[in-house]
């Protein structure tokens, strides 16, 4: 399946934040919360001798995707309202189990509507905000807000490429902004220029790219870019151009390229 979009130069990226999650004090190994969640997961990955002392619990600092959503909606703050939350994920909640987005919901300002997507790897950032343009675009949202989120809280299994920490961005979407969302691609085949969508080391996860760009857009003065990744273990050839706003700069765009991992997915 591919799709490409016309550019969609009424929606803009107004922000795009890096959740700070080694603000929050997460749960130990040994936690009641952590125990629980392992006992869970015991019906889905069999312990083996490699795990037989659950050494995968030491990983990541434990932040569960409902802290993770209350700090995006601190974050956030009591701003404009938000007409529609859309959530991803590409792993299991180390907490309890639930859906983000109905925990999102009641903290934002205008108790948006909400969307889940989830088993998509690194391909469910670009679909999701390519729905939240779609929807302001047509009208039905002023407002949007994407949070992407994973975490490395997991047991082994062979062709799931874990992320090497917990992670979060938050990306809001609308009338404002230096951005424009330009043409989209998410395919399963390649593309021509497919050599151009590629990824670096692993570790990064479906937040990679996104993080890469919440890190660098302060400094994206008058500069279009292309964000892009490739998830080898689903097949997934993923771009999205954001396009400098003219009138929103002094300076001359330029073209830069961020990236995600080759090789991510659930």
């Amino acid at each position: 399946m591919a799709t490409a979009d016309s550019p969609l130069t009424d929606v803009r990226l107004e922000q795009v934040l890096l959740l700070p999650l080694d603000t929050l004090p997460g749960h130990a190994p040994d936690s009641p919360l952590m125990r629980e969640y392992a006992d869970r997961l015991t019906w889905f990955y069999p312990p083996a001798d490699a795990d037989a002392e659950r050494h995968w619990l030491r990983r990541g600092r434990g932040v569960t995707f409902a802290e993770t959503v209350e700090l995006a909606a601190r974050l956030l703050g009591p701003a404009e309202p938000v007409d529609l939350a859309v959530t991803v994920t590409a792993t299991p909640d180390s907490g309890e189990a639930g859906y983000p987005g109905c925990l999102l919901r009641p903290l934002l300002p205008g108790a948006p509507a909400v969307l889940g997507i989830t088993g998509q790897g690194a391909a469910g950032p670009f679909t999701a905000l390519r729905i939240a343009a779609e929807r302001i675009a047509s009208g039905e949202a002023r407002r949007a807000v994407v949070l992407v989120m994973e975490q490395c809280r997991l047991p082994d299994e062979d062709g799931l490429v874990l992320p090497a920490r917990d992670r979060a961005v938050l990306l809001v979407l609308g009338a404002e902004g230096s951005h424009a969302l330009g043409a989209s691609l998410v395919s399963r085949t390649p593309p021509a220029d497919a050599a151009t969508i590629t990824g670096p080391a692993p570790g990064e996860g479906i937040t990679g790219p996104w993080a890469d760009l919440a890190e660098r857009w302060a400094g994206l003065a008058g500069a279009s870019v292309a964000v892009t990744a490739h998830d080898a273990a689903l097949s997934y050839w993923c771009r999205l151009e954001l396009d400098a706003v003219p009138d929103a700069f002094d300076s001359s765009g330029l073209e830069l390229a961020l990236w995600a991992e080759d090789g991510v997915g659930a």
